[in-house]
């Protein structure tokens, strides 16, 4: 398997949405309602425990961010 390095200058852009909790979580129950019976989907309480460990991408990371802002 390949080791990620720091620095290989490999040709990157890493596309960053920002978006209120808000507007996250009526997307992910609005694509909810689309799913078969049965199917299992994000609830609020999952999309709170996962943004709990998100931080924005730092400058000193180094991607090459374009950013989408969502309202």
């Amino acid at each position: 398997m390949g080791r990620w390095r720091r620095g290989s200058a490999a040709e990157h852009e890493l596309h960053f949405i920002e978006a209120s909790d808000e507007i996250c979580k009526r997307q992910l129950r609005e694509r909810g309602n689309e799913l078969p019976p049965g199917a299992r989907w994000t609830t609020d309480a999952d999309f709170d425990a996962l943004t709990a460990y998100f931080e924005s991408p730092a400058a000193d990371e180094h991607f090459n961010v374009i950013r989408h802002e969502r309202a």
